[in-house]
């Protein structure tokens, strides 16, 4: 008794020390004593880390609108099936300019911005972002550069189903006995990310590059197409 208690104790420590994330490395093992005598002590792993120094982005479309009110407002919305499991995923964005802080003519601005991003692949992943944040930007001609700050939070779940098994599991954790359900809460490592990068303005189109760091250093740009 006192060897399982010792035991669970361990695992307790264990989960509470930080665990590898998708850009960690390899897991500590840790030992379980079985609830049967007859049985010897289990190994108990956890998810490994991948260390991916790479991730590239998925290309989308979406629609920007500007309003007399100095009001932009960004909406994407990519619907996908792979494997016959939908995936949908849309973006409902608001970026507000504080009018006349710098004067009338002034080629400085202030501006606040957020979004509201939701990620759903059917019956596994649930992922929604909230980002608020301010940004500065300047105009030199044709030439717009920009940079700012955001809050970003994120909360979401990734649920797996066990393929159902003949096997006898032993196992001091009803979950892992009984094939339960795995549920995995998702967060991010931090909240703040930090931003910049310029736009290129042409009259008939734009070209964009931003540059981003929070946990990692992101990279994305487009291409901006106005009809009126």
């Amino acid at each position: 008794y006192a060897q399982e208690v010792e035991s669970k104790n361990l695992i307790l420590r264990h989960f509470l020390s930080v665990q590898p994330t998708i850009y960690g490395g390899t897991a500590t093992p840790v030992f379980a004593v079985s609830p049967t005598a007859a049985d010897n002590i289990k190994t108990l792993g956890f998810l490994e880390g991948k260390n991916m120094s790479f991730v590239a982005g998925v290309p989308n479309v979406q629609l920007l609108v500007n309003l007399p009110t100095q009001t932009e407002v960004r909406l994407r919305f990519i619907p996908l099936t792979i494997k016959e499991r939908s995936i949908s995923y849309y973006c409902i964005g608001l970026n507000q300019q504080i009018p006349d802080l710098f004067g009338a003519n002034a080629t400085t601005a202030l501006a606040v911005h957020g979004a509201y991003q939701a990620l759903f692949v059917k019956d596994i992943i649930t992922i929604k972002t909230l980002t608020v944040g301010v940004h500065l930007s300047k105009s030199f001609g044709n030439i717009e550069l920009y940079g700012g700050a955001q809050y970003e939070g994120t909360s979401g779940v990734i649920e797996a189903t066990r393929k159902v098994s003949d096997e006898s599991l032993k196992s001091p954790y009803p979950e892992i006995r009984l094939l339960q359900p795995i549920r995995i809460d998702i967060q991010t490592l931090n909240t703040l990310r930090f931003l910049g990068g310029f736009v290129l303005r042409t009259g008939v189109w734009d070209v964009n590059l931003d540059l981003g760091y929070a946990a990692q250093p992101m990279i994305s740009g487009g291409i901006t197409l106005w009809f009126f």
